[in-house]
């Protein structure tokens, strides 16, 4: 499902409840009483066999105006206010789309998680693999700036000594323009040394800009390589920087420990219904379930997600044991 669909379901959500939360048949009936007693005020002041009545009738035309007064302002009240939630609900989707540089398409997170030993003491290893898509939906060409960052989830000092393969940084970035060769931008190689480094709080970064992507071209993949270390308890928060229509997490467990030992939370409006959706992968408290040979956990997010909305992963391995018989990383 596109993000025109999605926001289109969104808003006719947003409609339907806005529809039942509005009293339409109490102001309805106020002002049919209203216009009655216009009509029976009107009566007493002008039929003969009312005139006994003709006192009452200003008392009788003031009732039914305020009826018809109060139902009118009701209404315009609860219009406005509706109006008022839906154009909050717009206006943040508008200034969302407004300031978000693309759309990302086709998009996948894999894990491959090892458990690694630095100086006597465990960690464990991430190798990410971050893949996208971004399409040229105009009709003319147009340039694209493709940059991110990453989190140092121990102490720098630490990072620094671990070995090279290990530290948490950036490895690689594949940049495939429509159907031309793939470019590797290999953070060892003098020609892109300079769009690797850090971002204005210390975090390793990777920024390459003004790429052309042509008509003919209709789309330009990115993929990442990333190392990442991580105490055996902690977790791996991830939000998304730009729009993204869906995706595919992979995790894949190389370690001693069990894949039950991971929990995912979503964070993102629609996270019961995910969770639903991925019961063979994951409980109801968020505890990884393996689907694959006792290895792999696949989650699929088929949801827009807007920028910093996204997932953590938590773990806990301080008091686990190892599941018997599965090898370790140094097997």
């Amino acid at each position: 499902m596109g993000i025109l669909e999605h926001l289109h379901k969104r808003t006719k959500f947003f409609s339907g409840i806005l529809k039942w939360r509005t009293p339409q048949e109490i102001n309805l009936v106020g002002i049919v009483i209203g216009v009655l007693c216009q009509f029976l005020a009107y009566a007493c002041a002008t039929v003969d066999f009312l005139s006994q009545f003709q006192p009452c009738a200003p008392f009788i035309s003031g009732f039914g105006f305020s009826l018809i007064a109060g139902a009118i302002l009701n209404i315009i009240a609860e219009w406005r206010a509706g109006n008022l939630l839906m154009q909050t609900v717009m206006n943040g989707i508008y200034e969302t789309t407004a300031n978000a540089r693309e759309i990302r398409h086709d998009q996948s997170i894999k894990f491959v998680i090892k458990e690694v030993e630095h100086e006597s003491e465990k960690y464990l290893h991430f190798l990410c693999t971050h893949g996208y898509k971004l399409i040229n939906e105009n009709r003319t060409s147009k340039k694209i700036d493709v940059n991110t960052f990453h989190n140092i989830s121990i102490p720098r000092k630490v990072n620094e000594d671990f070995p090279e393969e290990y530290k948490t940084q950036f490895l690689n970035v594949k940049i495939q323009i429509g159907d031309e060769p793939v470019s590797t931008h290999d953070r060892d190689d003098e020609r892109y040394e300079e769009e690797f480094g850090f971002d204005e709080y210390g975090r390793p970064s990777f920024a390459t800009k003004g790429l052309r992507l042509s008509k003919k071209d209709k789309s330009i993949t990115v993929t990442y390589e990333i190392s990442s270390v991580y105490k055996l308890k902690s977790s791996h928060f991830w939000y998304f920087q730009e729009i993204s229509d869906g995706v595919t997490l992979i995790i894949n467990n190389q370690t001693e420990y069990p894949v039950e030992s991971f929990f995912l939370v979503i964070n993102h409006p629609n996270r019961d219904e995910i969770e639903s959706h991925n019961r063979d992968s994951m409980n109801f408290n968020g505890e990884l379930i393996p689907n694959f040979s006792k290895k792999y956990s696949t989650i699929d997010m088929n949801c827009v997600f807007f920028p910093y909305q996204g997932f953590e992963l938590r773990w806990d391995l301080t008091g686990s044991e190892a599941a018997p018989g599965t090898p370790s990383d140094n097997s």
